[in-house]
């Protein structure tokens, strides 16, 4: 009895070690994106590039450009803030009406401390599922793999809704 336990723990410990590969797979994609907005003065190019990217080229966030714009509650918006969201999506190069917003260290601090938000809100569901993923063994499903593909659309999922609210963010502050 002893030494099964002692398998069933060194198991456990194994595949604690292999899912946080992955989620440090998702932590580097994060990482860099926050070392490219903190140490570039055009951080708002590197943003536009990453959410136009996620928003509409991913291929686990592929909208449509109505699903975007009722996600964006386009009708709502004024000219300039339409301006605004087509200059990120689809013109991240000129980002022409947010030209004055560049120095304005104070977005800066709005765009990181969302990405810190729903980095922080990935984690805890990361943690639930590992908590959780050892049912899936008992189903006969291999809970790497499970917690693989979990973990993945949870990514993509949280890269989705942190790249609208930044929009979001972005188009206030014009």
């Amino acid at each position: 009895a002893q030494n099964a336990a002692q398998d069933t723990e060194s198991g456990l410990r194994r595949s604690l070690a292999r899912f946080d590969s992955v989620v440090d797979h998702h932590r580097s994609a994060i990482y860099s994106w926050r070392r490219r907005i903190l140490s570039q003065g055009a951080y708002l190019q590197v943003v536009a590039r990453e959410v136009s990217h996620i928003l509409s080229r991913e291929e686990h966030s592929l909208l449509s450009e109505s699903d975007l714009k009722r996600l964006l509650k386009w009708n709502e918006r004024s000219t300039q803030e339409r301006a605004a969201i087509v200059s990120l999506l689809w013109d991240s190069e000129r980002l022409a009406p947010l030209a004055d917003l560049k120095e304005k260290p104070e977005l800066r601090k709005v765009i990181l401390t969302l990405i810190d938000r729903y980095w922080q809100q990935y984690l805890a569901e990361v943690e639930w599922l590992e908590d959780s993923i050892s049912v899936v063994a008992v189903a006969g499903e291999d809970p790497y793999i499970r917690f693989v593909e979990e973990t993945d659309q949870m990514f993509h999922a949280m890269r989705q809704e942190l790249s609208l609210a930044l929009l979001s963010s972005i188009v206030e502050a014009v």
